[in-house]
């Protein structure tokens, strides 16, 4: 069983949902999670991922990585929350804040505090892992319109 496999099915196991559930929760194609918890889908998109991830109220991080660093840290709920591995660029993470900041006051969607940063993480590390040395603003984007259900 893959990291993503056992991180989603112990996030099912938290919220009660069966498979079936999920993929109807998330949006997906019906077998979408099947393919993933049996490993017939060895590498899902980053849209399965966040669609699931959104669903199971948790972060793309939190299903791939194994050292990942809860968003509920000791002591606090704020700020970074991405794997000990993931390298750190303060400018880039701080660049990463204020892209999601402009993509949700574009849309005129207020983020709480948690949603700000959640979301500055999984664009932070989507941005890292693509090598980019600067927030992806088309990702930032995605993210905040596909959390906020946005309609033009």
């Amino acid at each position: 069983m893959t990291a993503i496999s056992r991180h989603i099915k112990e996030k099912m196991i938290e919220k009660g949902l069966s498979a079936h559930a999920l993929e109807k929760q998330a949006g997906l194609k019906l077998s979408a999670v099947q393919n993933i918890m049996y490993g017939r889908s060895k590498n899902p998109s980053i849209n399965i991922l966040a669609s699931i991830a959104q669903a199971l109220g948790c972060t793309v991080s939190d299903l791939l990585e194994e050292g990942h660093l809860s968003t509920q840290r000791a002591g606090s709920n704020v700020g970074p929350s991405f794997s000990q591995t993931t390298p750190w660029n303060a400018d880039l993470y701080i660049n990463t804040l204020h892209v999601i900041n402009i993509s949700a006051n574009a849309k005129n969607l207020s983020l709480s505090q948690e949603q700000l940063f959640k979301y500055a993480d999984e664009t932070y590390a989507y941005s890292i892992k693509n090598k980019k040395n600067k927030p992806d603003k088309n990702f930032a984007e995605w993210l905040v319109e596909k959390s906020f259900d946005y309609k033009p």
